[in-house]
Protein backbone atom coordinates (compact mmCIF):
# COMPACT_ATOMS: atom_id res chain seq x y z
CA UNK A 1 0.00 0.00 0.00
CA UNK A 2 1.30 3.36 -1.18
CA UNK A 3 2.21 5.96 2.09
CA UNK A 4 0.59 8.99 2.18
CA UNK A 5 2.87 12.59 1.77
CA UNK A 6 3.84 13.86 4.68
CA UNK A 7 3.38 10.53 6.99
CA UNK A 8 6.31 9.29 8.64
CA UNK A 9 6.72 6.58 6.24
CA UNK A 10 7.03 8.99 3.18
CA UNK A 11 9.57 11.02 5.68
CA UNK A 12 11.43 8.01 5.82
CA UNK A 13 11.57 7.13 2.39
CA UNK A 14 13.07 10.12 1.74
CA UNK A 15 15.67 9.51 3.99
CA UNK A 16 15.04 13.08 5.56
CA UNK A 17 15.95 13.77 9.25
CA UNK A 18 14.50 15.83 11.88
CA UNK A 19 15.78 18.68 13.91
CA UNK A 20 16.49 18.12 17.40
CA UNK A 21 13.82 17.56 19.58
CA UNK A 22 14.55 20.60 21.53
CA UNK A 23 12.37 22.94 19.69
CA UNK A 24 11.15 25.23 21.96
CA UNK A 25 14.91 26.09 23.01
CA UNK A 26 14.03 30.41 22.91
CA UNK A 27 10.68 30.55 24.86
CA UNK A 28 9.65 34.45 23.11
CA UNK A 29 10.28 34.95 20.27
CA UNK A 30 8.53 37.22 17.20
CA UNK A 31 7.93 36.33 13.26
CA UNK A 32 7.96 39.43 10.72
CA UNK A 33 4.49 39.14 9.54
CA UNK A 34 4.41 40.37 5.72
CA UNK A 35 0.67 40.86 5.53
CA UNK A 36 0.92 43.19 8.38
CA UNK A 37 4.28 44.73 7.46
CA UNK A 38 4.93 44.08 11.73
CA UNK A 39 6.57 41.60 13.83
CA UNK A 40 3.94 39.35 15.87
CA UNK A 41 4.82 37.59 18.47
CA UNK A 42 4.92 33.58 18.67
CA UNK A 43 6.22 30.26 19.27
CA UNK A 44 7.41 27.06 17.85
CA UNK A 45 4.83 24.59 18.13
CA UNK A 46 6.38 21.31 16.00
CA UNK A 47 9.12 20.11 14.01
CA UNK A 48 9.44 19.08 10.25
CA UNK A 49 11.88 17.99 7.98
CA UNK A 50 14.29 20.02 5.91
CA UNK A 51 14.89 22.03 9.41
CA UNK A 52 11.37 23.69 9.26
CA UNK A 53 9.31 24.81 12.25
CA UNK A 54 5.66 25.07 12.89
CA UNK A 55 5.16 28.49 14.41
CA UNK A 56 1.66 29.36 16.18
CA UNK A 57 1.29 33.56 16.47
CA UNK A 58 0.39 33.87 19.92
CA UNK A 59 -2.62 36.46 19.25
CA UNK A 60 -4.68 34.64 17.19
CA UNK A 61 -3.40 31.16 17.04
CA UNK A 62 -3.01 30.70 13.41
CA UNK A 63 0.13 28.68 12.25
CA UNK A 64 2.84 29.15 9.41
CA UNK A 65 6.41 27.41 8.44
CA UNK A 66 9.83 28.46 8.73
CA UNK A 67 12.99 27.36 9.04
CA UNK A 68 14.43 27.38 12.50
CA UNK A 69 17.10 29.87 11.42
CA UNK A 70 14.55 32.35 9.24
CA UNK A 71 15.57 35.83 9.04
CA UNK A 72 12.48 36.78 9.69
CA UNK A 73 12.77 35.21 13.42
CA UNK A 74 14.17 38.07 16.11
CA UNK A 75 14.25 36.94 19.76
CA UNK A 76 13.77 40.70 21.08
CA UNK A 77 13.04 43.67 19.58
CA UNK A 78 16.71 44.45 18.84
CA UNK A 79 16.61 42.17 16.42
CA UNK A 80 13.68 43.81 14.69
CA UNK A 81 14.47 45.30 11.20
CA UNK A 82 12.47 48.07 9.35
CA UNK A 83 9.98 47.08 6.70
CA UNK A 84 11.91 48.22 4.14
CA UNK A 85 14.98 45.92 5.13
CA UNK A 86 12.91 42.81 5.28
CA UNK A 87 11.32 43.58 1.76
CA UNK A 88 14.67 43.96 0.09
CA UNK A 89 15.48 40.98 1.84
CA UNK A 90 12.47 38.93 0.58
CA UNK A 91 12.63 40.49 -2.74
CA UNK A 92 16.77 39.20 -3.46
CA UNK A 93 16.07 35.77 -1.87
CA UNK A 94 12.86 35.58 -4.05
CA UNK A 95 14.65 36.03 -7.43
CA UNK A 96 17.64 33.53 -6.50
CA UNK A 97 14.65 30.90 -5.88
CA UNK A 98 12.92 31.80 -9.15
CA UNK A 99 15.88 32.15 -11.28
CA UNK A 100 17.57 29.05 -9.65
CA UNK A 101 20.20 32.06 -9.01
CA UNK A 102 23.53 31.88 -7.42
CA UNK A 103 24.34 32.63 -3.68
CA UNK A 104 26.87 32.78 -1.09
CA UNK A 105 25.84 29.72 1.52
CA UNK A 106 27.32 28.94 5.21
CA UNK A 107 28.17 25.70 5.09
CA UNK A 108 28.71 24.69 8.88
CA UNK A 109 29.40 21.33 7.67
CA UNK A 110 32.80 22.48 5.51
CA UNK A 111 35.03 24.57 8.14
CA UNK A 112 32.56 26.67 8.96
CA UNK A 113 32.91 29.27 5.74
CA UNK A 114 30.72 30.73 3.69
CA UNK A 115 31.12 29.44 -0.22
CA UNK A 116 29.33 29.39 -3.89
CA UNK A 117 26.33 28.08 -4.17
CA UNK A 118 23.38 27.58 -6.52
CA UNK A 119 19.86 26.71 -6.45
CA UNK A 120 20.10 23.26 -7.39
CA UNK A 121 15.72 22.90 -7.80
CA UNK A 122 12.66 23.17 -5.54
CA UNK A 123 11.50 20.63 -3.51
CA UNK A 124 7.70 21.57 -2.80
CA UNK A 125 6.73 18.32 -1.26
CA UNK A 126 6.07 19.54 2.23
CA UNK A 127 6.09 23.61 1.91
CA UNK A 128 6.99 25.66 -1.07
CA UNK A 129 10.10 27.55 -0.47
CA UNK A 130 12.67 24.85 0.14
CA UNK A 131 15.64 24.82 -2.12
CA UNK A 132 18.24 22.05 -3.19
CA UNK A 133 21.35 24.37 -2.40
CA UNK A 134 23.86 22.92 -5.40
CA UNK A 135 28.02 23.67 -4.79
CA UNK A 136 28.39 26.48 -7.59
CA UNK A 137 29.27 25.14 -11.21
CA UNK A 138 29.64 21.65 -9.53
CA UNK A 139 27.27 18.74 -9.67
CA UNK A 140 28.19 17.86 -6.05
CA UNK A 141 25.07 19.58 -3.79
CA UNK A 142 25.05 19.99 0.02
CA UNK A 143 21.36 19.44 0.60
CA UNK A 144 18.03 20.67 1.09
CA UNK A 145 17.41 24.55 2.53
CA UNK A 146 15.03 26.76 3.16
CA UNK A 147 14.94 30.05 1.21
CA UNK A 148 14.26 32.09 4.37
CA UNK A 149 17.57 30.42 6.13
CA UNK A 150 20.06 33.01 7.55
CA UNK A 151 22.56 30.35 6.11
CA UNK A 152 21.72 32.12 2.53
CA UNK A 153 23.72 35.77 1.64
CA UNK A 154 23.48 37.45 -1.22
CA UNK A 155 25.84 36.52 -3.95
CA UNK A 156 29.49 37.62 -3.83
CA UNK A 157 28.58 39.32 -0.05
CA UNK A 158 30.50 36.79 1.71
CA UNK A 159 32.41 35.33 -0.47
CA UNK A 160 35.60 36.96 -2.65
CA UNK A 161 33.90 38.47 -5.91
CA UNK A 162 34.96 36.62 -9.27
CA UNK A 163 37.26 38.88 -11.58
CA UNK A 164 37.04 38.04 -15.22
CA UNK A 165 39.94 36.24 -15.10
CA UNK A 166 38.43 34.05 -12.76
CA UNK A 167 35.42 33.20 -14.77
CA UNK A 168 37.71 32.96 -17.85
CA UNK A 169 39.68 30.13 -16.17
CA UNK A 170 36.17 28.41 -14.63
CA UNK A 171 35.15 28.48 -18.32
CA UNK A 172 38.28 26.87 -19.28
CA UNK A 173 38.18 24.66 -17.31
CA UNK A 174 34.83 23.83 -17.85
CA UNK A 175 35.14 23.27 -21.37
CA UNK A 176 38.18 21.10 -20.57
CA UNK A 177 36.25 18.90 -18.17
CA UNK A 178 33.52 18.28 -20.85
CA UNK A 179 36.14 17.42 -23.75
CA UNK A 180 37.39 14.62 -21.44
CA UNK A 181 33.74 13.67 -21.25
CA UNK A 182 33.38 13.54 -24.51
CA UNK A 183 36.67 11.36 -25.25
CA UNK A 184 35.40 9.26 -22.60
CA UNK A 185 32.61 8.20 -24.05
CA UNK A 186 33.98 8.15 -27.72
CA UNK A 187 36.30 5.20 -26.04
CA UNK A 188 33.18 3.45 -24.58
CA UNK A 189 30.93 3.38 -27.24
CA UNK A 190 33.80 2.05 -29.08
CA UNK A 191 34.61 -0.70 -26.66
CA UNK A 192 31.18 -1.26 -26.90
CA UNK A 193 31.09 -1.88 -30.52
CA UNK A 194 34.03 -4.10 -30.26
CA UNK A 195 32.13 -6.28 -28.40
Amino acid sequence: MPFQIGSPEHYKFHGVAFISDDVDDVKEISLYDFQTSTYRKCRIVDQMPYDLVEIQFDDDKTCTVTCRDSYRLAKDEREFRSTEEMMREDAWRMKVVEDEGEFDFYDEDEDDEWIKAEVGGLVDDLVSGVIDVRYRKSSGYWGYLHYESRRIAEYQTKTPVLTEEDLLEEETEQRRQEDMEQKDDAILDEMCKIQ
